[in-house]
Parts: C-alpha cells; structure tokens; sequence
C-alpha cells in the first residue's frame, strides 16, 4: 500500500525525533568533577604542608591571636604580657629551628582541654610554661640520617 497523496495546503507532520543517549550520563560528568576537585584538594593540602614545614612560626602566630583573642575574663594583664614575651622566646627559638616536636604536643594537649571559646588562668599559665621550656630547652635530636645540630660559634 503506499501512502495517500498530500492534500494542498495542509503541512506534512515531521515525524519525532528520538533524542540520542550517551554513554555515561550525568554519572560521569559528576565523577569528572569530583575526580578533579579531589586533585586539587590535594594539591592544596601538600602546598600547606610544605609552607608549615617551611615556617611553623607562621601557624603558631595564628595560633597566639586567636589566644589572645579569646582570653577569659580573668586573666590578668601580668599573666597576658607573660605569655607573650614567652612566646617571643618560643617563636625566636622556632626561626632557628631549635625547637623539637614535644612542645607542640604539649600545646595540642592544653588547647583541646580548653572550654570552649576561652582561655582561662589556668590555660594561660601551662602555655606559659610550655614557651618557656620550649624556649630553653637544648637543640632537639636529629632523626635518623639527619645531620646533626650545629651551634652557632661567637
């Protein structure tokens, strides 16, 4: 049979069209973006670790402003001015690399013990304490296969 001829005037019908599906969907696309969002992440990440290994003084000067940020109430004005100059000693010793890993242990420790959003007496004290030995203590051991120490002659 064929098909009736068409009439004048009247437009012949297109017929639709299937829309053709690709491969893969949204389901790659996502996986693309996240794939390339996670490099970069990590690429973000080893660029911190680099730039804190290079100046840890950096984060421990982030560190002290947000201490000194968030005093409680009562600590006294001595107490502040003590940390700080222990600090400065700390942070001196730190720009020499002089200062081995026990001091920031020790400074995680207090900090995560802290309430939350200040700093009491207490807390200001041990980190006080924590500077100063920092500060004071000999050169820290090197690892395996490190080189060792050097002190600075006069």
């Amino acid at each position: 049979m064929s098909s009736p001829p068409p009439v004048p005037g009247v437009p012949i019908p297109a017929t639709p069209i299937e829309p053709v599906r690709r491969p893969g969907g949204c389901a790659r696309g996502a996986l693309i973006g996240c794939g390339a969002a996670a490099i970069l992440v990590l690429i973000l990440m080893a660029a911190f670790a680099a730039y804190a290994r290079r100046k840890p003084w950096a984060l421990t000067d982030l560190m002290m402003s947000q201490i000194e940020r968030n005093f409680a109430p009562d600590v006294t004005e001595q107490e502040k001015a003590s940390l700080r100059s222990a600090y400065a000693a700390f942070r001196e010793r730190l720009r020499e690399r002089r200062v081995g890993g026990e001091p920031f242990e020790k400074l995680r420790t207090i900090l995560s013990t802290a309430s939350v959003g200040t700093i009491g007496r207490e807390q200001v004290r041990s980190l006080t304490e924590v500077f100063r030995s920092g500060a004071e203590a000999p050169n820290p051991t090197p690892g395996p296969g490190a080189a060792p120490a050097v002190a600075p002659t006069s």
